[in-house]
């Protein structure tokens, strides 16, 4: 590092301009180089004789699709402003059906379980024969009262026990 700053202090300005000159016009030779290389080029793919001929060619085959593209790309956003409205207006129509047939299913869930109901009540009434039912203590289910008078032990040592309760007791 310190071999680098002594070179470098012993530089002359006249010495930095003259390396600069040098470098500057290697830079320049090569630009010159591979300009001349694609000229050679050109040339090549068009013979100076037909060349405007060949030109005017190529440009009537590709001035539709450059035209097709530059409206493309002035458009793209557009096109994608509208893509997007019509994406998230499809999935609030499909957001607003899915919960619309939710809430009809569960709307004739309601209905079947108030028919399932209302039949298993009739049934206990008719097929029954009048047997009393009361709700079990400490849980949301109707069982015979007689069972419960029978052996409420049983009933209490299954609900302390979190068991389902025995076929004894239900219906």
């Amino acid at each position: 590092m310190n071999s680098l700053k002594l070179k470098m202090a012993n530089l002359e300005a006249d010495s930095v301009k003259n390396i600069m000159d040098d470098k500057s016009q290697d830079v320049l030779s090569f630009f010159q180089n591979i300009i001349g290389v694609f000229t050679n080029w050109l040339d090549d793919m068009f013979p100076p004789g037909t060349r405007l001929e060949t030109l005017k060619n190529w440009i009537i085959v590709a001035a539709p699709y450059v035209i097709l593209g530059l409206l493309l790309l002035l458009c793209l956003p557009c096109i994608m402003g509208i893509f997007n409205c019509f994406f998230r207006m499809f999935m609030g129509i499909f957001y607003c059906f899915f919960k619309m047939f939710k809430g009809i299913f569960k709307f004739f869930l309601y209905i079947l379980k108030g028919i399932f109901g209302y039949l298993r009540k009739i049934l206990c009434c008719c097929c029954l024969g009048g047997k009393k039912m009361m709700k079990a203590p400490g849980r949301n289910v109707n069982i015979l009262r007689m069972r419960f008078e029978a052996n409420p032990a049983a009933y209490f040592r299954g609900l302390h026990a979190n068991q389902p309760i025995s076929s004894n007791f239900l219906v």
